[in-house]
């Protein structure tokens, strides 16, 4: 059945990228060994029946699988193989599309990328379709027949062939579900990778216009539409398909009269597919609102220091909440659209067979058992096909065009030119292997370079020379014909803008050269276009006249410190291969090799996302670090000098500018004024123009408004360097734009080191450990909703009522036309074996239609006079009818009937309305209780938090978890709580029907039980790492999005390309893993159910007595029914359960510790408080880490009012730790007062 076991290989991991090494809790990025997944090595017969599936099984049960054992992924579901062949389509879309003016459509790329699967689901659902109409009716019919005439044979024939076709659409259907969870993952997995291909390319004018907050909510609640919808979207022909073909042997059966149930049937389902229009329009809103939401906490979570030194907390969470009422106002509607589905749902063979059978005997025609039990059968197939699957296809497919179209959006907006963008092809030897060299020991000062050093690069024996790292140059970076190459710069007449349209550029007016190896000094006030000129080199900012030459390969420090989570090392590495001599060359140059031996592990120490454990000097230059150390002819440095004192300015001035750039050509944009008369040229910017440019001897001595401007600039400079010689004050200003205050604002959030396994803020930390608790109790006391949640279940529990009553009560009405039939044949001595029926409905009927005449071919009519023929010959078969005498008395009119099944059905459908309005409250209030307590929790907890857990993470439960909350779980909960109480109304009739199946059906039933319990362990497990690995994915994103333009310009797409793949490839292993399970367990829930419906069989046709064609058909029928809605019902809260642990996720975030937990206690201070402003602290320590060292130690300090304190210091001395001390942070000893 399965090929032969392989041993471990290596998984083809191109670059051990940091962002991999640190975004998964418990994976290592450089771990090589992976096992294949157990369906690579299933043979066909093992993937036909799922038997290769149960090692999912039993290697969970020998050995819990986490991310650390976890299989690698099939080969056919990597994301960068989805994500390439989804992107070939989509851009050849463009390109051909271009030229005929006509805007592209993802759907259409989808379609054709994914064609082969498409068409492979179409097939096994056509099978299906018609299997479930055509094979299913005739062989019932066929049964009932041949057990009516008394035909043994003939009878257990017919059950084998019954059983056979059961067995073989189960299969079908199991593997039809199978595959379409599978496409839906594909799709997923596809589309995901080319966003973030998007992401990379995308300009910065798109950029402004979309939020990284925006861009998780596209790839994990838009994107999650396409599972759904790869299941729904067939149903979307097979149900008009089933429904031409019933409605045809409906109109053979019933004649004219059928119509009136098909008029109920056709109306409902337009009137449901109007209400899924209603559905697309609020999704559409949802998202909007979604959006809006996610960007305001992405912003909240990136300025926590600030708003917690402000304490800001009460007005955001107001503010918060506000953006979550709105986003609850249009789920409220939606699930409220949903709770009449199901209500519908519930309803519409009822009404259907009401209209039916009331319209057809006040006309006066008889009815037969036969002809009641053959409508109610058909109408119950039409209520599956046409009523609720395919309305919900139209509504899944409504949904997912509106995140097609935001995905679409998307896709299609700006990116950076790519003639002119910076993708320098890299040699032989730039490409990275993952490998590190063996000895990577922390740097430490003073050591020996040794020759294996410098031939160490990349575990070879290469020169460590400076041509290791050159890169080839790319299209924009060569120079073109009849330009002078000696220009390493050439801009001529340039006029550019970052908004399309805006009336006052950006930049205009702009001419100047840059030789090679100059080191050229761009100085100006605070928005007089310093970045945006670099930009416009880098070619993020796009020219809208003139031209820009450069000629080399260029390399880029940010303004903003873009520090992601890793080592100090990976930092600077950003993927690129480990040259160990220049590598210490870089460190010394950037004036790091100090702090490397001040940190804990050197160059190996890990730093949070944004470089929390920081400070703003070090991550400067660890900023300037990584950009030097890639090799290019040009170096762009947007003030790298800002954030460090005067003494280690000068330092980096003559090392690393003065010294290891030498050689290069060097543009730096700085407010440090007293280096200028160093550098070859400078270039003086204002308003976007050059007001003046030459050497700063030249500049000075011409006068204009250059010293004014910086002595103003001076002026409204709110920061200034506390380090500066008095004797050069007058000349320089040191600014921080309004960038960089965003940028330190955003410092505070960081993604979990490595370092920090073992803090106090592990367990918020997704984990593998079980939840302790009840977490449905939790979720309803989140919202305060026991008391609603209780009105529901009662309700729940009456509307079953009504509709096991209400089929019950039909039964029983058409027990009595057998009964009235047999008591005027005893009467009349006439009796039929087959053939012609006589009697006065037969005759009214074939007035009607024109024939009644049973013959091979008419299959319907041959069940329906069959099943009303009596053998009076058989005396125990006499009695049998008139045992059928109804439960209630068989001396009530027909119309009596009608009037009373009218009211039951009308009774089901208004408490099933009510039933739906109170979950839906129930529901909405613990979404809010939740997404109230999430906000609070996080702005009130510690800044640790913060410290040690991924934005993305945390971005991940304020999206995707609460997305299926607020969406994907309600949906889930109110179906398997109507599909089990389907269930048990089967069970009940069943049981009245014949008790003696009560034995087969509680061996079915515990066998249910025992199989859902063990799944449900396996499964469980594979959804919460599911989850877990989930979150990298959005923190990769994130992260990368941060730091576009630093990425772009070190041409470090690739690496981060595949660092991606590799996280939506864990993802999608344990998503597949999770999918193949379910399927094996639902293919074992139906073989169950085919021996339990086979049990049935057997049993009335080896003990008959008693048994009429009737009974069988309704004991077959139910069974069918009870055992179908069973399966479901068991997957759907198996689904439940497993949504669950998005709600255990966010319950668990609504428990993080408060940073006081006195608060409560405490009162509120005088209203007149401060009163004089003083501090005063007594022997105050302060760690970030509970095992860190003393960030503060032992500080005693006093400040007395109306004092202006300076604080002074080198770079990491501790000079922000008192200034963000006013507020409690974690590991602070002794006392603190304020007055």
């Amino acid at each position: 059945l399965s090929k032969a076991g392989s041993q471990p290989k290596p998984y083809p991991v191109a670059v051990p990228l940091p962002i991999v090494a640190q975004a998964v809790r418990g994976m290592d990025s450089f771990r090589k060994e992976w096992n294949d997944h157990p369906f690579e090595r299933a043979g066909f017969v093992s993937q036909a029946f799922y038997t290769w599936a149960w090692n999912i099984f039993s290697q969970d049960r020998k050995k819990q699988l986490n991310l650390d054992n976890i299989w690698a992924p099939y080969s056919q579901h990597k994301s960068a193989k989805l994500g390439d062949r989804l992107d070939k389509v989509w851009m050849n879309q463009i390109e051909g599309l271009k030229k005929k003016s006509k805007p592209p459509s993802l759907a259409r790329a989808i379609a054709v990328t994914f064609r082969w699967e498409i068409t492979f689901i179409t097939l096994i659902h056509l099978i299906v379709a018609l299997a479930d109409v055509l094979l299913r009716p005739l062989l019932l019919g066929t049964l009932i027949t041949s057990f009516s005439r008394d035909d043994p044979q003939e009878t257990v024939v017919a059950a084998v062939q019954l059983i056979m076709v059961n067995l073989g659409t189960s299969l079908l259907s199991n593997h039809y579900l199978y595959a379409t969870a599978v496409f839906g993952m594909k799709m997923r997995a596809a589309i995901v990778s080319v966003v973030f291909r998007k992401s990379l390319r995308l300009s910065k004018t798109a950029l402004n216009d979309v939020s990284p907050g925006q861009i998780v909510n596209l790839v994990s609640n838009d994107v999650s539409r396409f599972e759904i919808v790869a299941v729904a979207f067939s149903f979307l022909w097979s149900g008009p398909l089933q429904t031409v073909i019933i409605a045809y042997f409906l109109y053979r059966d019933v004649g004219l009269y059928s119509f009136a149930g098909m008029a109920v049937v056709v109306g409902i389902t337009i009137l449901q597919t109007y209400t899924a229009r209603l559905t697309s329009q609020f999704r559409r809103k949802i998202a909007r609102e979604a959006d809006t939401r996610i960007r305001l906490t992405d912003e909240i979570l990136a300025g926590i220091l600030v708003l917690k030194l402000y304490a800001w907390e009460k007005p955001f969470t107001k503010l918060l909440e506000q953006a979550r009422r709105a986003e609850l106002k249009y789920v409220q509607r939606s699930n409220y659209i949903r709770t009449l589905y199901m209500a519908f749902n519930l309803s519409t063979t009822k009404w259907a067979l009401f209209l039916t059978l009331s319209t057809y005997i006040l006309s006066g025609f008889k009815l037969t058992t036969a002809q009641v039990f053959v409508i109610s059968s058909y109408y119950s197939i039409l209520n599956h096909s046409i009523s609720s699957v395919f309305v919900r296809g139209i509504q899944e497919v409504a949904e997912c065009t509106v995140s097609l179209r935001r995905l679409q959006g998307f896709l299609l907006r700006d990116e950076i030119d790519i003639i002119t963008s910076y993708s320098p092809a890299t040699t032989a030897k730039e490409e990275s292997t993952g490998e590190e060299p063996s000895e990577d020991t922390p740097l430490k000062e003073g050591e020996s370079l040794t020759k294996e050093d410098q031939t160490e690069f990349n575990g070879g024996n290469k020169p460590a020379n400076g041509d290791v790292h050159e890169d080839l140059p790319g299209k924009y970076e060569r120079p073109q014909s009849g330009v002078n190459s000696d220009l390493a710069i050439d801009v001529q007449d340039v006029k550019a803008c970052w908004v399309e349209g805006r009336m006052v550029p950006t930049l205009m007016n702009l001419t100047f050269t840059v030789r090679r190896r100059n080191l050229i000094g761009l100085i100006g006030s605070v928005g007089s276009g310093k970045s945006s000129l670099l930009h416009l080199l880098l070619s993020e900012l796009k020219q809208d006249v003139g031209k820009v030459i450069v000629n080399g390969s260029i390399s880029y420090a940010s303004q903003e410190s873009w520090i992601f989570a890793g080592t100090v090392r990976d930092n600077i590495l950003l993927g690129r291969p480990y040259n160990r001599a220049r590598y210490r060359k870089v460190i010394a140059a950037s004036c790091l090799t100090r702090d490397l031996e001040l940190f804990p592990h050197g160059d190996r120490t890990t730093v949070g996302e944004r470089g929390a454990s920081l400070s703003g000097g070090q991550r400067a230059r660890i900023s300037l670090a990584r950009a030097i150390y890639r090799e290019a002819d040009i170096y762009l440095l947007d003030d790298p000098l800002s954030a460090v004192d005067a003494h280690v300015a000068k330092e980096m001035f003559q090392n690393c500018f003065k010294g290891f750039l030498k050689n290069k050509t060097v543009i730096l944009a700085t407010h440090q004024l007293q280096f200028l008369d160093q550098v070859d040229k400078v270039i003086f910017l204002q308003v976007g123009q050059i007001k003046d440019m030459g050497t700063f001897e030249e500049l000075m001595s011409r006068g204009h408004d250059f010293t004014k401007i910086i002595e103003e600039s001076q002026v409204m400079a709110p920061i200034q360097s506390s380090d500066v010689s008095p004797t050069v004050e007058n000349r320089m200003s040191r600014q921080i734009s309004e960038s960089e205050k965003v940028s330190a604002m955003g410092s505070a959030v960081s993604i979990r080191s490595a370092e920090g396994k073992g803090e106090e803020s592990q367990p918020l930390q997704d984990s593998n450990a079980p939840y302790e608790g009840n977490i449905f109790i939790d979720y309803l006391r989140a919202g305060r909703s026991m008391l609603t949640f209780s009105l529901f279940c009662i309700t729940l529990i009456l509307a079953q009522f009504f509709c096991s009553l209400s089929d019950y009560w039909v039964s029983d009405w058409a027990k009595t036309f057998d009964v009235r039939e047999a008591d005027t044949v005893v009467d009349n001595s006439t009796f039929s074996f087959g053939g012609k029926v006589n009697g006065t409905g037969a005759l009214q009927q074939e007035s009607l239609k024109g024939n009644t005449e049973v013959n091979g071919t008419d299959v319907v009519t041959s069940i329906k006079s069959n099943l009303t023929s009596v053998n009076i010959n058989q005396t125990n078969t006499l009695s049998s009818l008139h045992g059928l005498t109804s439960l209630f008395g068989n001396d009530w009119t027909d119309e009596f009937y009608v009037t009373v099944y009218g009211i039951f059905v009308g009774m089901m459908f208004i408490v099933a309305l009510v039933r739906g309005v109170l979950f839906v409250l129930s529901s909405l209030k613990c979404s809010r209780g939740l997404h109230s307590k999430m906000v609070k929790s996080a702005l009130y907890t510690d800044l640790s938090f913060f410290n040690n857990n991924p934005s993305g993470s945390i971005l991940n439960k304020f999206s995707k978890d609460l997305g299926v909350t607020d969406e994907m779980l309600p949906k889930a909960i109110l179906d398997s709580s109507q599909t089990m109480g389907l269930v048990i109304g089967g069970i009940v009739n069943t049981l009245i029907v014949n008790y003696m199946l009560l034995i087969p059906l509680g061996f079915f039933i515990l066998a249910s039980i025992l199989i859902r319990k063990y799944y449900m362990n396996t499964a469980t497990n594979l959804k919460r790492i599911e989850n877990m690995s989930r979150s990298p994915i959005y923190t990769h994103l994130n992260t990368s999005l941060q730091g576009l333009t630093t990425i772009r310009a070190q041409s470090a797409q690739h690496y981060l390309k595949m660092a991606f793949d590799l996280h939506q490839d864990l993802n999608t292993t344990c998503l597949f893993t999770y999918v193949s399970a379910q399927q094996a367990y639902s293919y074992c829930l139906d073989i169950c159910s085919i021996v339990f419906i086979s049990i049935v069989l057997f049993t009335c046709i080896i003990f008959r007595g008693g048994i009429s064609g009737a009974d069988l058909g309704l004991a077959v029928t139910q069974s069918m029914m009870m055992t179908g809605m069973l399966q479901w019902s068991t997957r759907q809260s198996s689904e439940v359960v497993n949504m669950m642990t998005s709600v255990e996720r966010l319950v668990t975030f609504t428990k993080l510790p408060p940073e006081d937990p006195n608060e409560a206690e405490k009162k509120n201070p005088p209203s007149d408080w401060p009163s004089d402003g003083a501090i005063k602290l007594e022997n105050v320590s302060l760690r970030y880490k509970p095992d860190g060292p003393p960030a503060l130690d032992r500080v005693n300090l006093v400040i007395r009012p109306g004092e202006k304190l300076g604080i002074v210091g080198r770079t990491g001395a501790g000079k922000v730790n008192p200034n963000i001390r006013p507020f409690p942070a974690r590991s602070c000893r002794r006392k603190m007062h304020h007055r």
